[in-house]
């Protein structure tokens, strides 16, 4: 008896779809979001490594392998990626401010878990990341909208606490969104990094108590 005959396979056979195996085997196409927030972070990331002066559009665009005119369609200027990149850092600083806010039991307490919260951040800045902090000096000194947004978030991050202390009787104030105001205006030395920078060995931590203890008496 001669050997069974074997025959050989084929797609045909298996009837598979050849279009199917395509679309499968191709890589999914990045969202216009998604390619945005990878512009963002490597433009961070080459902006922390090299300076934010020193890092051309085109230097990210290699970096990330594609051309300097997929970058532009983006953002239409260096100083939109910069800007976005400053964002990002900011978002760090919001996340902070939330997570302090949230802390302690009482009003005061939180206050000034928020107000010390933001003078270690800016601190560490200056320590172990200068290139961010000369970003934030330029960002401040030009008035840019980021500054601006999380200045508000701020002040209702305040305004919140002190309806809270309203609220569980902490507080005997009328009018939280101007007391609000007031706290952020007074705290401005340790948030704002012009005014940061001058700092020259001082005892910050303990100034800072004094003060807060000194506005807690204007609000009870």
């Amino acid at each position: 008896m001669g050997e069974p005959q074997t025959e050989a396979l084929t797609f045909s056979d298996k009837s598979v779809d050849l279009s199917l195996m395509t679309a499968l085997a191709r890589k999914p196409r990045a969202s216009r979001e998604e390619t945005r927030e990878r512009i963002v972070v490597k433009a961070n990331e080459l902006f922390h490594k090299y300076g934010f002066d020193r890092t051309t559009i085109a230097d990210i665009a290699s970096s990330l392998g594609m051309s300097s005119a997929n970058v532009y369609k983006f953002f239409p200027s260096r100083r939109a990626l910069i800007e976005a990149t400053a964002n990002l850092c900011l978002g760090e600083l919001r996340d902070i401010i939330r997570q302090a806010a949230r802390t302690r039991t009482n009003a005061l307490g939180r206050i000034e878990a928020v107000v010390l919260s933001l003078y270690h951040f800016n601190r560490k800045q200056v320590k172990n990341d200068y290139e961010f902090y000369r970003l934030m000096l330029q960002i401040h000194q030009e008035e840019w909208s980021c500054v601006r947004d999380f200045c508000e978030l701020q002040l209702k991050a305040l305004t919140d606490i002190l309806d809270d202390g309203v609220k569980s009787g902490e507080f005997k104030i009328t009018d939280t969104l101007q007391a609000a105001r007031i706290i952020s205006d007074s705290i401005e030395w340790v948030v704002n990094p012009v005014l940061f920078y001058q700092l020259k060995g001082e005892d910050v931590e303990a100034k800072l108590h004094a003060q807060i203890q000194f506005l807690a008496k204007a609000l009870k």
